[in-house]
């Protein structure tokens, strides 16, 4: 049971137990816990802010992070669904099960080609149109990638023409140089990467 309370005829309270008195009802003479004007919100948001403590703020870090999660997740099986495509339809031709054309075993390589491109170019060109990148990759970095998947596809189509036309009797060498090209571009790439995160490396501090 709760405090309660009614007024009498010269309006004071008169405090009882009951829900109803004389056929009237009664009020509950407890005051409320929490007033309706918060006049310091501000200010605890604030400090919450400021201490990495506001629970919405960490629910949207935590959300952006599952999204990108699943969003790489969902490449990789991409990627993964694509190369064993591949792997099927090269088997198939290798053990003599079909005399598919060269170029449509490929096509799943083909695929991944013009998606990677695409991407590549659209992050080039929105980086030319922003000034900026919101990952914060390095127009040169986008540049070598661009590179990387030309040379990439241009192996595939030689040595597509190489395997469906022996009659044009492609060099070797020449079928493999934008592989070489590829090889050394991303050893270069990688190289200077690796020697860049030793150098900037911050050193321990030296105990006296």
């Amino acid at each position: 049971m709760y405090l309660r309370y009614t007024l009498d005829a010269e309006g004071k309270r008169v405090y009882t137990m009951t829900k109803d008195q004389e056929g009237e009802p009664t009020l509950n003479a407890h005051p409320a816990r929490f007033s309706p004007e918060d006049t310091f919100s501000e200010h605890r948001i604030r400090v919450k802010k400021r201490a990495g403590l506001l629970k919405i703020k960490i629910a949207a870090k935590n959300d952006v992070y599952v999204d990108s999660r699943m969003a790489v997740m969902h490449r990789a099986l991409f990627v993964w669904v694509l190369i064993l495509l591949f792997f099927i339809m090269l088997v198939l031709i290798l053990d003599h099960r079909t005399d598919w054309n060269w170029f449509v075993v490929f096509v799943p390589m083909w695929i991944f080609d013009v998606i990677a491109l695409e991407y590549v170019i659209f992050n080039i060109v929105m980086h030319l149109k922003n000034g900026h990148d919101r990952n914060r990759t390095p127009m040169q970095t986008k540049l070598v990638y661009l590179f990387c998947f030309l040379l990439k596809t241009a192996f595939g189509i030689l040595l597509c023409l190489r395997l469906e036309y022996p009659e044009w009797k492609l060099h070797l060498g020449f079928v493999m140089l934008p592989l070489w090209i590829l090889l050394i571009v991303l050893l270069t790439y990688l190289s200077k990467r690796l020697y860049l995160m030793i150098a900037h490396r911050p050193m321990g501090v030296r105990r006296s």
